[in-house]
């Protein structure tokens, strides 16, 4: 055998016998003082702590620490004197056990090196009233001088704690700390008055509730990590530089103190990275974690948090947790936004002194950068305060492209396309169930160069530049300039009560509009302002936010709000009508147009009209008008007008100055057609300086009364009638034509499908007027005398026939009695 190896082994049963030497010196000195030493032990705990003090037996063992020998105190318990009410013991240990070196030991020499507890738990109890058994830690009676310093100077260098419970239970303030020590190593160096800790963790924090009823932070939460400590023994107070915890996983970089002195106070300074949201929201109370709930933020954040507080009372301590992103989704009941970057932080003392809770705790989120449905948008600064009900003070900033703000606004009523905007805005209110008395908006849009396409009617405008003030709940238009059909276009006016365009009140909005055009074209105007958009729907969908609901209420207003509308025009068009300096006021609601207080100059003459319009049916109106018409040119207006619907008499056949009064009502189309079957009404006229020219009924009288006389051009001083109108059938009422050929009396009915006149041509006609011969009306209420009666009537193919009429049978035919049915 090699010599080497013999030494080796011998020294190996050396030691080996040296430590059953010692073990068995241990076993038998404890075997027969065991007695002596529980009472030694109980004596010496007692001059530490008060109390009762209970300890089942002591015992050794050779291999728990092997090659140590282990000296332990088993089934340990201290209680207090209220122990039986409240079932709470100060310390209770299954084990604790000191390790003991048996080479000092043999050689007389301080050699306990280690010391353990296990399987127990430390409570410290304060019920309602304020009573504690944390007075037995006070001990009892005179203390006695201290052992000499070398007798047990390195005896606490090596701690062990391991399944072991700590517990602070102070019901009067409301306090609970519970942790469960899986795993818990410390070793000691001390130098003056600085104590340094090695320790090694692995905690699981049940509760750390400053107030129970505000809930507990990180519970459930295991903390493990290898800790540099120190403890300053003067202060006195436990510090910490760097130490790095990992919080179920997640590392964060600790820095601070647990101050034990007169304040008893702790200071943290805690970092950690690339932490995800919901993760920090656990390791909150529940009521911050529903604060700060508001917002969810896919990306994880940096964060780096301070708290300060009281260890024994002051409610809930300091914090200020400050926090940064990039590239995130966040969600909020506001809106949802995509590429976000941003910075700031969360306190919960905004006003210092005052309860630190929710009321009292606020966000704040600076250079916000982030886009909307492909908006960019930007805020200096966003607050929420309050979070028990939060409120939402921000500013917003956008430069953006029109074509972008379709999906911005994910309306259906227009399509934005081409030029650019700027939009700054500032709200403050909640950030749900705002409303105009909650909340205020302020704030200026500009747009330049936009073309809007109204979707009800496909309306054009183009070459858009606007400036838009929002003030509170007042919307001004400051400027809106556009062309509409290639005619430029300037709008102005404002919103009332808009904030309801972003609550749940749309119906309360209400719009006044200043349009004023060197051009007007009616037909391009109404299809601006058609109704009842918009032409298909888009589901909103629930996670979209407030501002989805924003352009619903948008469309709503547009299709049902309340619109009032001033009009000035140089000049007016409607198909084939023309005038000049348009002066009108317009009221827009759900239900229908009223045309308030309309003139305009046509030629030497002017207009004056009203009128309402009502939807009906789907894409039918019901149009009620007034019209005033002052010397105009008969033969222009019933151009322009088309007739009026009339086959004849038609603009070519009526010259002169009209003069007339209507009240009607008809049907017509969204795009302005009218309906003439569906005339109603009456209408009182007067043409003045007038003549019928080339007239059928007038000039076919030709063939059977005064054949050299032409009537192709008959002036007359008058013409003046009431005519009636009943679903498109035209009642001429009698009327009398004096003219410079003949006097005569026309009445009848026209409608679409059949002219029905009688014609009495006096006999007084047979005598040749003079050159000088002014006509004069003596009233269609006289007889005429002896007359001629003559009936102008449609025949099968449309066209008018002439026919004597000798016993004036017109009085009789089907023509009347239709009419008089359809009165009926």
């Amino acid at each position: 055998m090699n010599k080497y190896l013999k030494w080796t082994l011998r020294i190996l049963g050396g030691f080996l016998l040296l430590l059953v030497v010692a073990f068995i010196v241990l076993k038998i000195y404890v075997g027969t003082h065991k007695h002596e030493l529980i009472t030694d032990a109980t004596n010496k705990i007692s001059e530490k702590i008060g109390g009762k003090i209970e300890i089942k037996d002591i015992g050794t063992s050779l291999f728990k620490n092997f090659p140590y020998l282990t000296i332990s105190l088993d089934g340990l318990k201290i209680t207090d004197s209220l122990y039986a009410q409240h079932s709470h013991a100060l310390l209770a240990a299954e084990s604790i056990s000191v390790r003991i070196n048996p080479l000092k030991m043999l050689m007389l020499k301080t050699a306990i090196n280690k010391f353990q507890i296990e399987k127990g738990g430390f409570y410290i109890y304060t019920d309602t009233t304020g009573y504690t058994n944390g007075y037995l830690l006070k001990g009892q009676g005179e203390k006695k001088p201290p052992a000499p310093k070398k007798e047990f100077e390195n005896i606490l260098d090596n701690i062990s704690v391991k399944d072991f419970r700590v517990t602070i239970n102070d019901l009067q303030k409301k306090k609970l700390f519970d942790f469960t020590i899986n795993e818990f190593l410390v070793k000691t160096n001390q130098v003056d008055s600085i104590v340094a800790l090695k320790t090694k963790s692995n905690i699981l924090i049940n509760s750390f509730a400053f107030k129970t009823t505000k809930g507990s932070f990180v519970e459930n939460h295991l903390f493990e990590g290898n800790w540099d400590l120190k403890f300053n023994t003067k202060t006195p107070a436990l510090l910490f530089d760097s130490m790095v915890i990992n919080i179920s996983k997640q590392p964060f970089l600790f820095k601070g103190g647990l101050h034990f002195g007169e304040q008893q106070t702790f200071d943290l300074d805690i970092t950690t990275q690339q932490i995800k949201l919901d993760f920090a929201k656990s390791l909150l109370t529940k009521k911050i974690a529903k604060g700060i709930s508001i917002a969810d933020v896919s990306t994880p954040l940096d964060v780096h948090t301070v708290i300060i507080g009281s260890l024994v009372g002051g409610g809930d301590p300091y914090i200020k947790a400050e926090f940064t992103t990039k590239g995130a989704a966040v969600k909020t009941p506001f809106m949802t936004v995509d590429s976000a970057s941003f910075n700031g932080y969360y306190m919960n003392e905004v006003v210092k002194g005052q309860e630190r809770n929710d009321l009292n705790s606020k966000v704040v989120v600076k250079d916000f950068n982030a886009r909307f449905k492909g908006l960019p948008i930007h805020s200096d600064d966003i607050l929420i305060i309050n979070l028990t009900h939060p409120l939402l003070s921000a500013d917003l900033q956008s430069n953006f492209s029109l074509y972008g703000m379709d999906e911005f606004l994910a309306t259906d009523a227009f399509t934005l396309s081409n030029g650019e905007g700027l939009m700054d805005l500032f709200y403050e209110g909640p950030i749900q169930n705002s409303t105009p008395k909650n909340a205020t908006i302020k704030g200026n849009i500009t747009l330049k160069n936009g073309t809007i396409q109204l979707h009800g009617s496909n309306a054009v405008l183009s070459n858009c530049n606007a400036k838009i003030k929002i003030n509170n709940s007042d919307l001004i238009l400051d400027t809106i300039q556009c062309n509409i059909a290639g005619n430029p276009i300037t709008i102005a006016g404002e919103a009332k009560n808009v904030m309801a365009l972003i609550g749940d009140a749309p119906d309360g909005v209400t719009m006044n509009l200043r349009i004023i055009a060197p051009v007007i074209n009616i037909n391009d105007l109404s299809k601006i302002v058609s109704r009842k958009f918009p032409v298909k729907k888009i589901k909103e969908k629930k996670s979209a936010g407030s501002l989805a609901k924003t352009a619903a209420n948008i469309d709503k207003l547009l299709s049902n709000g309340k619109i009032t509308v001033s009009i000035n025009a140089g000049t007016v068009k409607y198909k084939s009508f023309e005038a000049n300096n348009l002066e009108a006021r317009m009221k827009i609601d759900d239900q229908s147009w009223a045309l308030e207080k309309a003139s305009l100059k046509h030629g030497r003459g002017s207009f004056a009209l009203n009128a309402t319009v009502k939807e009906t049916t789907k894409k039918h109106f019901l149009l009620n008008t007034n019209i005033d018409m002052k010397n105009v040119d008969a033969e222009r207006v019933m151009r322009e007008f088309q007739n009026f619907g009339l086959k004849t008499p038609t603009y070519k056949n009526i010259k002169g100055l009209l003069n007339l009064h209507s009240t009607v009502s008809l049907n017509m189309t969204p795009t302005g057609n009218f309906d003439m079957s569906t005339l109603s009404g009456n209408a009182t006229f007067s043409i003045k300086d007038g003549a019928l020219v080339d007239f059928d009924p007038i000039q076919n009288i030709s063939f059977f009364l005064f054949k050299n006389r032409n009537m192709s051009h008959v002036q007359f001083a008058e013409i003046k009638d009431d005519i009636d109108f009943h679903k498109g059938i035209i009642k001429i009422n009698r009327m009398e034509i004096n003219s410079n050929i003949l006097k005569l009396y026309i009445e009848g009915y026209h409608s679409p499908a059949e002219t029905d006149f009688s014609i009495q041509v006096p006999m007084s006609n047979l005598k040749s007027k003079g050159k000088d011969y002014k006509p004069e009306n003596t009233g269609a209420g006289k007889g005429g005398g002896m007359s001629v009666f003559i009936r102008a009537k449609t025949d099968d193919k449309g066209k008018i026939k002439i026919s004597y009429d000798p016993f004036a049978r017109f009085k009789k035919s089907p023509t009347e009695k239709t009419a008089k049915a359809a009165k009926k």
